[in-house]
């Protein structure tokens, strides 16, 4: 998937870059009495240098690796530990696998399963479908957890920088967008808007919080049958 991996970077990092360059280029114009804005802006813009844009494969592949990191955490009961549970890392404590053996690391066939949805899945989207559908087969928080981070990093960074923007067009145009109808979006000041990540609206939350849009559930749904499928033909063979 490298080179989708490689276009899903470049697409978040001109995202980025465009909305930087415009609330850079007008922020000069906001009103005397608009401080708390302009700092909320010259932050984000600050931030945007450094915010994870990275592809949800290489997330997982660093991520998952850094459970082995000490030689001890081999994912599974070995004769060099006294118990079980201490050839796991304490991330993986309460997962029904903790102290046993892990699916995705140390056990053979959901290992080659794991290995070949990081390698087969054509873009990030159809790897975060496949890999929700395993980790949820598996039990596996921390897969969970994985995605869920890369799903609202990005996402809600990006939503913080366009609720900036709205505000600084809205204050050089003299706009009070509590008096504009219909407008949906619920604004945060300034400062909630900065630090910490902005609530998503009806519209953008979707995908985004912990229960999927009912088009990537199916399609997850789907995803589950066939790996279910798939295990159970390797178990027998």
């Amino acid at each position: 998937m490298k080179s989708h991996t490689n276009t899903n970077h470049e697409q978040r990092r001109s995202e980025l870059a465009e909305l930087r360059r415009e609330l850079r280029d007008k922020q000069g114009y906001l009103s005397d009495d608009s401080e708390e804005l302009w700092k909320a802006i010259s932050q984000w813009i600050l931030e945007s240098y450094n915010v994870p844009v990275g592809s949800l494969q290489t997330k997982v592949q660093t991520e998952m690796a850094e459970l082995q990191d000490d030689p001890l955490h081999k994912m599974y009961d070995h004769a060099d530990v006294d118990d079980g549970e201490e050839a796991f890392p304490k991330r993986c404590k309460g997962c029904p696998h903790y102290g046993v053996q892990c699916p995705p690391l140390a056990r053979y066939h959901p290992k080659k399963t794991f290995e070949r949805i990081l390698d087969e899945s054509e873009d990030d989207d159809e790897l975060q479908a496949e890999l929700s559908a395993y980790a949820a087969k598996h039990h596996c928080s921390v897969l969970q957890e994985i995605i869920s981070e890369w799903e609202r990093g990005y996402a809600n960074f990006l939503s913080r920088g366009e609720q900036l923007r709205t505000l600084l067009n809205a204050d050089i145009k003299g706009i009070d967008l509590e008096t504009v109808n219909g407008l949906e979006l619920e604004f945060e000041s300034p400062g909630d808007a900065l630090s910490s990540p902005a609530t998503p609206s009806p519209s953008t939350a979707a995908g985004h919080g912990d229960e999927p849009p009912a088009e990537a559930a199916e399609r997850i749904e789907t995803v589950t049958e066939s790996i279910m499928t798939e295990d159970e033909t390797e178990g027998e063979a």
